[in-house]
């Protein structure tokens, strides 16, 4: 955000900064390009450094794990995604329901903290977002052909231009790129790094040792740098500028490999190094950032001598890998994209799209999805002074039920019930009763205890009536409720009561 802010704003705006929005100019664009957005004049201005720092000072920093309470009533923890340093997943639970977040992630083993997957399973809503849709180009695959490439160039006396973003994949470049440089018989060629935010950036990086897999955390208390580039910096061989400006031209050799922004070649210094180098096939420029179509980004430049090479380097979760973890995962229903989802222009090959196995909604931009989530039950607090008067009754092993009389007070999202004030009690409390009454066993009671045999029972399996002693009382038996009518026989009602109390727990 930083250096892109850097970048738009370093030159001043003038007074045909805005001639792209004349509309006649607009109208002439082909369609199918932005011709397309008619809105332009109500576009947003890009943030400032002022803005970034504004909205940077709301946010409530947290570790890795860390759970924050909201409102009392959702809690919300962070989890290492494994794709760049301070990069999260997220867990949202309730004391009854569980959402997990899976933004952009990863499962390669490279500098950051690695994937925290234990906490995502079982969990009711599972929202996957940051997917790759390029299974075909292997990180690691594409790492080697980008440095076969460079080697060549340097060899042949040519200049490398990788232009992309100052943080992420960067880290990765720079450790592989020292160690194939050596191997090469290249140490003697430079390496700059030119962006706004370079020196913060790689300083950073060797700060934050939480943020970091285990093998360079723990360097970082040995005390060793965890990244080779601090070393790099020291022999003078990597060397990081703000701009082209100032101190870049008195040490500017070449050949060199330069990693500077924009990775759209429309801002940043990529766009000198581009119009300085594009006419000799001596030169390279090779693109690794998967978010920018490359020929696109060259167009501007044609006719263009140097050699262009496209090594899209994406450690994110690609659909067959996310489809693995989704069978890890196992939550109850999935939130994605729809364009993750299978559909009539996907074939059903894993590795071309997600195939949920369980519930799933898609989500389109603009659009609201309702997802279902049981709610049945809140968390009470019960006041030590009324625990200690209840007696729960056993029903089942392991289960106890007790019937409870109080006043049930809500703050800040926490339920606490305690004992009645006094000129609120009831003289009296009559039982409550618990269970499910057996048929069988209210006919068996009936027959031996009271002598009783003439018991007609009708009904469906939900609810069942039981006709007794002809008609003289009727029993109805559900499972909500039992209800005993038409009887005008003061005794056999006494008789029907009792043993519906015995065959039932009252608390």
């Amino acid at each position: 955000m930083e250096e892109l802010s850097h970048y738009i704003y370093r030159a001043p705006p003038t007074d045909h900064s805005a001639q792209w929005k004349n509309d006649s100019l607009w109208s002439s664009l082909p369609d199918g390009t932005l011709k397309e957005s008619s809105d332009f004049h109500n576009w947003k201005e890009l943030y400032t450094m002022e803005g970034i720092q504004k909205a940077i000072s709301r946010i409530q920093p947290i570790s890795y794990s860390e759970t924050i309470d909201l409102f009392h009533h959702v809690k919300v923890t962070a989890l290492s995604s494994g794709f760049c340093l301070g990069s999260c997943n997220w867990i949202i639970e309730t004391e009854y329901n569980k959402v997990a977040y899976i933004s952009s992630s990863s499962t390669f083993t490279t500098h950051p903290c690695p994937m925290e997957r234990a906490r995502l399973k079982s969990a009711d809503i599972l929202i996957m977002s940051g997917l790759t849709n390029a299974p075909s180009a292997n990180p690691d695959t594409m790492l080697a052909e980008l440095c076969t490439r460079m080697a060549q160039t340097l060899k042949n006396g040519g200049n490398v231009l990788i232009p992309c973003y100052p943080t992420g994949v960067l880290y990765d470049l720079l450790e592989c790129l020292k160690a194939y440089l050596d191997s090469a018989n290249l140490s003697n060629v430079p390496v700059y790094f030119i962006s706004p935010v370079a020196k913060s950036s790689l300083s950073f990086s060797n700060i934050f040792a939480e943020w970091l897999c285990d093998a360079k955390k723990t360097k970082v208390y040995l005390p060793e740098q965890p990244f080779p580039h601090a070393e790099f910096i020291k022999s003078g061989r990597l060397r990081h500028f703000p701009n082209i400006h100032g101190d870049l031209g008195s040490v500017y050799q070449t050949p060199c490999v330069v990693f500077t922004g924009h990775p759209s070649l429309r801002c940043g210094d990529s766009v000198h190094f581009m119009e300085a180098w594009g006419g000799s096939s001596k030169n390279a420029v090779i693109f690794t950032e998967p978010d920018f179509e490359y020929l696109h980004a060259l167009a501007p430049y044609q006719p263009l001598h140097m050699k262009a090479y496209y090594f899209p380097i994406d450690p994110r979760l690609n659909f067959f890998v996310a489809n693995k973890l989704l069978n890890e995962f196992a939550p109850r229903c999935l939130v994605t994209a729809d364009s993750y989802l299978p559909s009539a222009a996907h074939s059903q090959k894993e590795n071309v799209c997600l195939q949920p196995e369980m519930q799933y909604y898609g989500l389109t931009r603009g659009r609201a999805v309702t997802i279902p989530l049981d709610g049945k039950f809140q968390k009470i607090m019960l006041d030590p002074e009324l625990a200690s008067k209840l007696l729960p009754q056993e029903i089942f092993p392991g289960v106890s039920v007790t019937s409870v009389l109080g006043l049930l007070s809500s703050r800040n999202n926490q339920h606490t019930l305690a004992p009645l004030p006094p000129h609120h009690r009831p003289h009296t409390v009559g039982k409550l009763l618990w269970g499910e009454l057996s048929i069988e066993a209210f006919v068996q009671a009936l027959r031996d205890q009271h002598g009783i045999v003439d018991v007609v029972i009708e009904g469906t399996e939900e609810a069942k009536t039981l006709n007794i002693l002809g008609g003289k009382a009727t029993v109805l038996i559900s499972p909500e409720k039992t209800t005993i009518r038409d009887c005008a026989d003061d005794k056999l009602r006494a008789i029907l009561r009792d043993l519906v109390f015995r065959l039932l727990v009252q608390v």
